[in-house]
């Protein structure tokens, strides 16, 4: 909201902004909540960038949630994100002779571990 020392000042402001809207400019007014919601969202974001060294616009941040909230259904956003956390398998790349002896090696104590629990 603005503030105006005159009458005058604040008239002006008005016709401006009625000229504004005329000519098919958008005018932009917030509700003082959704001030303060749009104030803290971007330090968010700022904060976010701070930790994780990633910039998210305002925008960007929104349209991701809205898209992955409609997706989810009831469920909360950070509930399927823990849960696909704890199922992610991570994958470390390895040369061919280090992956083949690890596997010939973990064969051959499985057939020690077999032949410790065969009849003799």
């Amino acid at each position: 909201m603005e503030r105006f020392q005159t009458y005058s000042e604040a008239k002006r402001r008005a016709d401006a902004l009625t000229k504004e809207m005329a000519q098919g400019s958008q005018v932009t007014v917030l509700t003082p909540k959704q001030a303060t919601d749009a104030l803290a969202a971007l330090q968010r974001l700022q904060s976010h960038f701070h930790s994780a060294g990633r910039r998210i616009s305002l925008l960007a941040g929104i349209s991701e949630c809205c898209e992955a909230n409609a997706k989810l259904g009831e469920r909360p956003l950070s509930e399927c994100v823990d849960s696909y956390l704890r199922n992610l398998a991570v994958v470390k790349r390895k040369d061919i002779s280090e992956a083949a002896e690890e596997f010939i090696e973990g064969r051959k104590a499985t057939r020690i571990r077999r032949n410790d629990y065969s009849p003799d």
